[in-house]
């Protein structure tokens, strides 16, 4: 519990309730990901860790016209492989009606996922994902890279908590491909995303050419991936405007 750990939450904060796979089972989670879900000494290994809440800690909730944090929960996840993970997390941001901060840990190594979400008009016990982002993975018995503290995070009202943990893990990522990043997280994120379409066509590119016999057609995927890698070479200086622009582009449902 590396991330919970660093967080360092109130005391009045934790909790730790099981969520056994028959009460997933009633919120319509698939077989197949609670099948993923560790089972240890009988206990699901499904945890809500910790409840951050005017009542827990302080820090006011937030609404406007589409969005509601009014608790945020933090869940911790054991599971036995990563191949549906996405899917299992995406069921349980739904399946909540609370902002997540969600641990999920296999073996010896966890990530951390935070999405914000949007009220639907039609049913208001239901959330509509707007944005994802998942943390790499971690040694999870080692000390976090992530500067993040309850201490240190913005206590103004819980949506301002949680976009700040949020755009931490924006930041952390892009630095992974671009360590001098230096623009906002919300450019980030979109200098990630632009970046995941261009990776995406290099490795299509990079198959293409292992398979490929004739001279002339290998050039020409030689020249896409030359123009490719510039292209992502490029992407720390574009701005937030250039970069929907690059998206739209490439992928019209991502701008």
């Amino acid at each position: 519990m590396a991330f919970l750990s660093s967080l360092q939450l109130p005391s009045a904060t934790q909790v730790c309730v099981n969520l056994p796979k028959n009460l997933l089972k009633k919120h319509n989670f698939a077989e197949s990901l609670l099948d993923d879900i560790v089972v240890q000494n009988g206990k699901t290994q499904c945890f809500d860790r910790a409840i951050i809440a005017p009542r827990t800690c302080a820090i006011p909730s937030y609404a406007d016209d589409t969005r509601l944090y009014d608790e945020i929960h933090v869940l911790e996840i054991a599971v036995s492989q990563r191949k549906n993970l996405d899917k299992l997390e995406e069921a349980l941001f739904r399946a909540f009606p609370y902002a997540l901060i969600l641990i999920a840990r296999h073996d010896d190594a966890e990530r951390i996922t935070l999405a914000h979400f949007r009220t639907n008009a039609a049913d208001k016990s239901l959330n509509v994902l707007t944005d994802v982002i998942h943390s790499r993975w971690f040694d999870a018995n080692a000390p976090l890279p992530l500067a993040v503290t309850y201490a240190v995070l913005p206590k103004d009202n819980l949506y301002a908590f949680y976009s700040a943990i949020f755009d931490d893990i924006v930041m952390d990522n892009v630095r992974q491909v671009w360590p001098e990043y230096a623009q906002t997280a919300q450019t980030a994120r979109l200098a990630l995303q632009l970046y995941q379409i261009y990776d995406k066509q290099r490795s299509e590119a990079s198959a293409a050419l292992k398979r490929e016999k004739q001279m002339h057609h290998c050039l020409e995927y030689n020249r896409k991936l030359l123009a490719l890698q510039d292209k992502i070479e490029k992407i720390p200086s574009l701005c937030a405007d250039e970069l929907t622009a690059c998206m739209a582009s490439y992928a019209p449902n991502l701008a």
